[in-house]
């Protein structure tokens, strides 16, 4: 990486070199993922607001500029993938992945934009499809319509 780049709340962003090449050094153990987990007491940032589909899934843009942050590293014992046709109802039918959990006593359902784990859940059926114990990045988009979507970038299942 060649320097810290933040941007609004993104302020994890970095500039990176793209004359090198990554090299995959070693695997991280499951403890060590552990070890990384984020100290997170209450909800994932705000959970004042819902979308249509999802639970807790996004925070109005004027809240979301005072985060001080845009990634979670969470632990869940409960994680299942949800696969359904949304938008049907306004002439957009598609397959959408979410994943539901609950995190401090909260409950979550937000969309998957792991790419590992859309590329083994969409297109096949419809369903809920429990996973147990993973890790999870959650992370921010860039705000759309007024708000910061929460999203699962990464589904890391315990092994």
């Amino acid at each position: 990486m060649i320097e810290a780049r933040p941007s609004g709340y993104h302020v994890e962003n970095h500039l990176i070199d793209d004359t090198r090449r990554w090299v995959k050094e070693r695997r991280a153990s499951w403890s060590d993922l552990q070890a990384a987990l984020d100290p997170v007491a209450g909800p994932l940032w705000d959970n004042s607001s819902s979308s249509y589909n999802g639970i807790h899934d996004r925070i109005e843009e004027t809240a979301a500029r005072s985060l001080g942050g845009s990634l979670r590293l969470i632990k869940v014992n409960d994680f299942k993938i949800v696969v359904g046709v949304e938008g049907a109802e306004i002439g957009r039918a598609k397959q959408k992945v979410r994943g539901y959990f609950t995190f401090n006593d909260m409950p979550y359902l937000l969309a998957v934009t792991d790419p590992v784990i859309e590329g083994k859940y969409l297109g096949g059926s419809d369903g809920e499809f429990r996973i147990g114990s993973a890790a999870l990045c959650i992370s921010l988009r860039e705000p759309y319509r007024g708000y910061a979507y929460k999203l699962i970038a990464s589904v890391i299942p315990e092994i």
